[in-house]
């Protein structure tokens, strides 16, 4: 892992040297093109033993030629000689490279495996900050630097949009958009296989940069999924990050690891850490773009409660369905702000949110504006603002813009602006170019996407003011090394410990033993096989339920070890547990994967159908507090048995959510040490009568 030194050096040089520079090649001219032409204050060294000069610039033979040692290389030979040049830059003291050729790990011949290793070892010996190989470059606009030989957007504004890209093609796509719509851009990152400098890094660094106020990801994969975890969960309450996740398809999982050599990764899991840390996943480059230019220059509200104003009954149905569907609240207006907004539009009826101002004259009235923001400002039931038609680039528009931007600047409450069409952003801004720095979202299912982002990371940002920590003190299970899986009996022995709650039993090791504690339970009990050897019992017919007596207890204990014996005859013994039966209740499903890159993740849903044919899941990473525990339960889709339903009681919420919440403290502390947990059934008993584990199977990791 390079230092933050040497990623400084990478992204914000004061020299760079260009190897392979060259005169008669587009690509061999462009790196000092662009630096010049985006203003770079420090030296350029084109190296190419050919050449005398180029682009009116001495050339030098060789790097150990240079008079002074450059910041950062940038390396444009062919893959079989990007090595020595590596290793010449590292014995000078060079900190950073910037290595455009492919052929390392994204190829699938075995020299690239070569060089991607020898390339990982130079970094490490030198602490050099490596980006690509197989990358385009970098750029930022705020700090006039550009280490990339691709064309930039030109005219591009100087702004608060940090892009990073495994893909050098999406990056520019996504650097025109923002261009094109008037946004200003900094960083252009292009990372390509991420062999040394990863996303997380990019992450971490862009985090602490002043002049970045939003981090938009294209990504394919991640190199270190636990630093990429940690680089999230550090940077996200300090800053919006807007990630456009490729690979989710099992196609799209196979062209990601042709092109970058990297694992996509459970989509579900990415996807359940990017909720947990208020990081909004898009689901296309405008997506992307979108939410990215409006967390860049909109406030975060503090509540999700909208209101939009229109001038058409139809565009009034047309953003609730559309607002919906992108989980936007649209909620009744109070009677004091409707009776104001009535008088202000001389409305007589009674008026629905969003709300039809019946056509522009009510709307662009002298002072109609002005007052009817006056009256939802002073409302403390709205958290956010929205005016929606059609936008021309008229003097009529701007100057209904330009009431909506200062009285943005003023409010502490978001103001914005959606045009129900797209395609009309980028002729208003040419108009209005005062208007620049304002954000007006480009069509409505777009635009209404991004504000429901916004609104999501307003969510997060005021819930971490009293956030869970993320520190869980360290438990090592000793019995559970070199283990195929521990047996029911110790799993929830280990629950226990942790504080959840597991049914009466003991283990008998013989038939006497197994009635004896029978009695002492209380009948009904189960009876079931307990051995490492045989995680599924029922299937070796090593359970027995709803046992009545002493003698039905003795005789099930007999049978449960031969059926154990014939079964599986090599299996390891330990005994029969002897179970309280649970009284009826609505069985839920608690667990633990872990992730083959993000680790540990807990998984919590509703038995039955529910889990095995419509996969009705809610994932988090440990720990979570209870107000994320009562999350995950609200976002399964069968939580209304939750509740009082068609005759059976409302179920304990607060005894499972607490569950939840010990359970994932328990996951933290143990971290690395399971591949899996599964606690099925958990019987959640009526509302005040508590949740408890009725079976539960542990499988250890192998070292």
């Amino acid at each position: 892992m390079p230092s933050t030194s040497s990623i400084e050096k990478l992204l914000q040089p004061g020299s760079i040297a260009i190897v392979g520079a060259s005169p008669r090649t587009r690509m061999g001219r462009a790196v000092i093109q662009n630096a010049r032409r985006i203003g770079f204050k420090g030296a350029i060294y084109p190296v190419n033993p050919n050449y005398e000069e180029i682009e009116e610039l001495a050339c030098y033979k060789s790097l150990g030629a240079l008079p002074q040692t450059p910041d950062c290389v940038v390396i444009l030979v062919p893959a079989d000689r990007v090595l020595p040049v590596l290793e010449e830059a590292g014995a000078l003291g060079v900190k950073a490279a910037v290595v455009v050729a492919n052929g390392f790990g994204d190829s699938r011949a075995s020299e690239g495996a070569v060089r991607h290793s020898r390339l990982l070892a130079i970094a490490a010996q030198y602490d050099m900050a490596i980006a690509g190989p197989n990358c385009l470059g970098l750029t930022s606009f705020v700090y006039s630097v550009a280490n990339t030989y691709t064309d930039l957007p030109p005219g591009a504004r100087p702004g608060g949009i940090s892009i990073i890209s495994q893909s050098g093609g999406l990056l520019n796509a996504a650097a025109s958009y923002v261009n094109e719509r008037g946004g200003g851009l900094n960083y252009l990152i292009s990372g390509g296989n991420h062999a040394v400098v990863g996303l997380h890094d990019y992450i971490e660094f862009l985090g602490d940069d002043p002049a970045t106020r939003v981090i938009a990801c294209i990504m394919e994969g991640v190199t270190d999924g636990q630093k990429f975890r940690q680089a999230i969960e550090r940077v996200s309450p300090k800053k919006p990050i807007v990630i456009l996740k490729l690979g989710r398809s099992d196609a799209g999982k196979r062209a990601t690891f042709a092109h970058t050599g990297t694992l996509a990764g459970q989509d579900a899991a990415f996807a359940a850490l990017f909720r947990q840390n208020g990081v909004a996943q898009a689901a296309s480059i405008d997506d992307l773009m979108e939410t990215s230019m409006l967390m860049a220059s909109a406030k975060a509200p503090t509540g999700g409660r909208c209101v939009m104003l229109t001038i058409s009954g139809g565009t009034t149905g047309l953003i609730a369905d559309i607002g919906e569907a992108a989980g936007l609240r649209f909620p009744a207006l109070s009677p004091e702000t409707d009776k104001s907004l009535r008088e202000i539009f001389k409305i007589p009826h009674a008026l629905n949110n969003p709300i039809d101002t019946t056509g522009w004259p009510q709307l662009s009235d002298e002072g109609n504006l002005d007052r009817a923001l006056d009256a939802l400002l002073a409302d403390d039931e709205v958290d956010l603002v929205a005016i929606s038609f059609r936008l021309t680039p008229t003097d009529r528009d701007r100057k209904l813009i330009a009431t909506l931007a200062r009285r943005s600047n003023e409010a502490a409450k978001p103001m914005l602006f959606s045009s129900t069409v797209s395609y009309t952003a980028q002729p208003f801004r040419a108009f209005a170019p005062e208007l620049a720095d304002y954000p007006i979202l480009e069509d409505l299912e777009n635009g209404q996407r991004a504000i429901s982002r916004l609104i999501a990371y307003g969510k997060f940002r005021n819930s971490r003011q009293t956030a869970r920590s993320t520190s869980a003190t360290p438990v090592t299970i000793s019995h559970a090394a070199g283990r195929h899986s521990l047996t029911e009996f110790e799993s929830k022995q280990l629950l226990a410990q942790h504080g959840l709650s597991v049914t009466r039993e003991a283990l008998a090791t013989d038939s006497g033993m197994a009635a004896r504690l029978a009695e002492d339970i209380g009948y009904p009990v189960a009876l079931k096989i307990q051995s490492p050897d045989i995680p599924h019992k029922s299937e070796a017919g090593g359970v027995k339920l709803n046992i009545m007596s002493a003698e039905q207890a003795k005789a099930a204990f007999d049978e449960i070890i031969a059926n154990a014996r014939r079964a599986q005859p090599g299996a390891a013994l330990d005994g029969v547990l002897v179970q309280q039966m649970v009284p009826k209740g609505l069985e839920v499903i608690l667990g633990m994967n872990h992730d083959e890159q993000l680790g540990p993740c807990i998984i919590v849903g509703l038995g039955g159908i529910f889990v095995e044919v419509l996969k009705d899941v809610s994932l988090r990473f440990p720990p979570v507090n209870r107000s994320e525990a009562v999350d995950m339960l609200g976002e399964l889709r069968g939580k209304a048995l939750l509740e009082e339903f068609r005759g059976s009681p409302a179920r304990d919420v607060d005894a499972l959510a607490e569950m939840i919440v010990r359970f994932s403290e328990m996951v933290a502390a143990t971290n690395g040490q399971f591949q899996a947990i599964d606690i099925n059934p958990v019987i959640v008993g009526p509302a005040g009568q508590g949740a408890v584990i009725a079976d539960a199977l542990m499988i250890p990791r192998k070292a």
